[in-house]
């Protein structure tokens, strides 16, 4: 539920942007501005920086949600991934310009890469939990998509 009301919020405070913003604004570029602040400083920023303090301080709680051992270090090390993917992306709302990409790099990369993980892991292991198989999974494929279009659009339309 936390990933869907993490890209939910994300989309609509984008939209709710662009809305007070006005018509005079929506170029191209501005839009995918607006997008990859809330994108990257929102979802990959804030919802990531939430999902490793839950891998560092609810460990068990969130392995068993994944369907994964309890106890396992790589709670630790995704949890100090996501703490400090969450800050550099959360920074973007600052930073913008070039500093968009490495943190649209960084995040996609761990997303997709937790995508990976999960189809594998349902693949081999029939995981169905809610954490692997769920929403989570979907999610993970379609805000790298989002983020990659923001980039393209940015870059090539500013």
């Amino acid at each position: 539920m936390f990933w869907i009301i993490a890209i939910s919020l994300t989309v609509i405070g984008a939209i709710v942007q662009l809305i007070i913003a006005g018509p005079a604004t929506l170029t191209v570029s501005h839009v995918a501005e607006i997008g990859l602040v809330w994108l990257l400083g929102g979802f990959y920023g804030l919802a990531t920086f939430t999902a490793g303090l839950q891998h560092l301080f609810q460990s068990d709680k969130i392995a068993n949600y994944i369907g994964w051992p309890t106890g396992s270090g790589f709670q630790l090390e995704l949890g100090w991934a996501e703490v400090g993917i969450g800050i550099a992306s959360f920074l973007a709302i600052w930073f913008q310009g070039t500093y968009f990409l490495a943190s649209a790099i960084a995040g996609s990369f761990i997303y997709l890469g937790a995508a990976y993980v999960h189809a594998h892991d349902i693949a081999k292991t029939k995981n169905f939990n809610p954490g692997s198989a769920g929403p989570v999974f979907y999610i993970d494929i379609i805000a790298p998509i989002l983020v990659t279009v923001m980039i393209l659009l940015y870059f090539f339309w500013k």
